[in-house]
């Protein structure tokens, strides 16, 4: 399989072929990684596909570990109050990016890891700053990925290349593009032929 990407505003999409995104999780894993809490965002969204406002929004009440579903009804914004941005908790973008998305039992496992790990914090945010228990800056994930693709010598990918990891992959097991963008919450299905323009069989 194949993917081509639109490209846009003359800026083409990254993504991480599949051997890629694997060096990347082995090392995520296995290193120990410094920066515990994005270390644990990047291996869930992997297994999510997320835009990162709503990563940053996900308390455990939308985690159900029974149905190993994750319900995606908010998202994280900067807005502007008297002349100051703030961090604030709005409802998601269109009505199709309220959706439900089942994950996949390595991701289950480190969401169990993480909850067990830590008690949660005043807000029960699953990731969250360690030293003050409020919200991840939205820089810090594109920060820490780019670093860790330099190191490992692989395409430069910022928080939203992981969201198309997740697309990309689904794509390669041949799962359909309406369940994609239903899935990812895109409004309309427009939008994700837009950016996944071209899927080909080689053979």
């Amino acid at each position: 399989f194949t993917i081509k990407f639109k490209e846009q505003e003359n800026n083409k999409i990254k993504v991480l072929s599949a051997l890629e995104q694997k060096i990347m999780i082995d090392y995520l894993y296995e290193s120990k990684y410094e920066d515990e809490v994005i270390r644990n965002m990047i291996l869930f969204n992997f297994g999510a596909g997320l835009r990162l406002g709503e990563t940053l929004a996900l308390t455990w009440n939308d985690i159900s570990f029974k149905t190993k579903i994750l319900r995606v009804n908010k998202q994280l914004q900067k807005i502007k109050v008297n002349g100051e941005w703030i961090d604030k908790i709005v409802i998601t973008k269109t009505s199709k990016s309220n959706r439900e998305i089942p994950l996949p039992d390595k991701t289950i496992k480190l969401l169990k890891t993480i909850k067990n790990d830590k008690e949660i914090n005043k807000m029960n945010l699953v990731f969250y700053n360690f030293d003050n228990g409020d919200y991840i800056t939205n820089k810090r994930p594109a920060k820490n990925l780019h670093a860790i693709c330099k190191k490992l010598h692989l395409a430069d990918i910022d928080y939203h290349g992981t969201r198309h990891c997740y697309a990309t992959r689904l794509f390669e097991a041949g799962v359909q593009i309406k369940t994609v963008q239903k899935l990812l919450g895109h409004a309309d299905i427009k939008t994700t032929m837009n950016i996944y323009t071209h899927v080909m069989s080689d053979v």
